[in-house]
Order: C-alpha cells, then structure tokens, then sequence
C-alpha cells in the first residue's frame, strides 16, 4: 500500500483544549487536515446532565465568564486584558420585561463568503446592555436569510438596522417578510464610538441562548505589539460579527451619544 499506510485506518484524538498555541489544537482543530471529523462535545450532548451541575455552570457563568467558557464550553484559554469589552460581559438568563425595559432592537451583519451572518436581539435597562437572542450561519444565501432570522421571532415587527454594505440584502428582506428593514448610518470613528458606547454601561449580559455572542465577546480584542507585548488601541478585525450587529442595532442610541469630532460626521445615505 502507498506509504506504508493501512487501508480504511482510522485515528481518535479526544483531549480539552488549554491553549491555543499548543501543537495539538493547532494540528487538528485550526489547520484539520481535510478528511478529519472535528466534532466539540460538552455538556449539551449529555442527555443526563444533573441539576445539581446546571446550576454549577450556570454560576460560573455568570461570575467569571472566561472560565465558565474554557471549562464548560471547551474554549482556550485566552487573555482577559486585551478583550475589547473586558470587565463588562457577563453570561445569564433572564426574560425582558416589555413593559419597563427598552427595546427590541434588531440588527444584521452580512457574511461575505465564509464569514458569519449574524443577527441579534437586544435590550435595554437600568445602564445595562442585554443581548437575548441570536441567529448566525455561515456562507448564507440571501434567498435563506428570512429563514435565519426565524430564530428572532418578532424581529419582523421592529426596525431592523443592518450593514449599509450591502443595500441588495436589505431591499430582499424588506420584500420578503422583514418590510421595516434598513441600512446602518456609519461616520468616521462609528466602531470606536459603538465600543465606548458599549463600554459605557454597567454591564452587559448575554443570554445562555447566544453562544456564538459568548466567544466573540471572549475573542474580540485589541491588538498587541508583536515585540512588546503592549496592548494597542487598534481593534483586530475580527470576531466581530456578532458585536458589529449589535452595534446596528443600538445605532441611533449610539449615534445621539457620541460627540462630533473636530471632522465632520459624514452620514451615508440610506438605501
């Protein structure tokens, strides 16, 4: 046989991840070979998984939500200190109350070939930020997007703010059960001003139902200086989808509490 190799031979590697950087994650989960199966399993997958242990991650979630996602959800271990929304994230369930808290808010950021569609739910109370729902997918068809956005129930009742890169998607949903979609205004500095906007709340809390939300908040970071290690203000570019329709979302709210710098706000028009 070629190589030296055993036909229909197959190898099981089951470990926990610690970090991101070790050789193992590395082989078979950032660069799998192209005929490997990666399949993360977890709590989700144990149909007896006790009471008495729910509550124990549950906990954990809420009070220190970097170990509750490298113990319980199988993430790395990360750098806490140069996550863009450091000190305000946290994971818990709770139900909004329509009747005293703000919101919905809808928004939508559109994949571009491999990168994530994601749409959230957001709310709105007491200086807190909470995020309850999210749909997301990966190389969605525009034909598909009403069926993504099923996962937002009454997301057709409200505004529906996403990114004004693509005005073809936007026109699609307004024709196609979403007629209160629209285009995001974006200005010079709107990512910065959304993230001290972000920033400026006591907290944030994402739902348990938003894990995609959850590691992005993990991910999301600041750039670090290759030769020093410093923490640099720049954002890096991604794991950022989820948070970037947040944004859209909140935009107005956004929008009326950033202060204008010393150059004009440059406003595109709406599609």
């Amino acid at each position: 046989m070629p190589n030296g190799g055993y036909s229909g031979a197959q190898i099981f590697i089951s470990f926990n991840p610690r970090e991101k950087t070790d050789p193992t994650y590395q082989r078979f989960i950032e660069n799998a070979p192209p005929n490997a199966l990666v399949l993360k399993v977890n709590w989700r997958d144990n149909p007896w998984f006790p009471d008495s242990l729910k509550i124990e991650k549950d906990h954990l979630a809420q009070k220190d939500p970097d170990a509750y996602l490298h113990i319980w959800e199988g993430q790395p271990v990360s750098r806490s200190d140069v996550q863009v929304l450091r000190g305000k994230w946290c994971v818990d369930r709770f139900e909004p109350k329509k009747d005293s808290w703000d919101g919905p808010y809808y928004g939508m950021d559109f994949g571009f070939s491999q990168d994530p569609t994601h749409a959230v739910e957001v709310w709105r109370h007491a200086n807190s930020l909470y995020i309850r729902r999210e749909a997301r997918g990966i190389a969605v068809d525009i034909d598909r997007y009403p069926d993504l956005l099923a996962n937002l129930p009454e997301a057709e009742k409200h505004a529906l703010r996403c990114d004004n890169s693509r005005p073809e998607s936007v026109s699609y949903l307004r024709n196609h059960g979403y007629p209160k979609a629209l285009s995001c205004r974006k200005w010079p500095g709107s990512v910065e001003d959304g993230v001290a906007w972000l920033r400026s709340h006591d907290s944030i809390v994402i739902h348990p139902d938003c894990p995609h939300l959850m590691d992005e908040a993990r991910l999301w970071a600041h750039k670090v200086d290759r030769l020093t290690q410093d923490i640099r203000p720049e954002i890096v570019d991604a794991h950022n989808h989820g948070w970037d329709a947040v944004r859209y979302a909140v935009e107005p709210l956004i929008f009326g509490h950033a202060k204008p710098s010393s150059a004009p706000i440059v406003i595109p028009k709406r599609w």
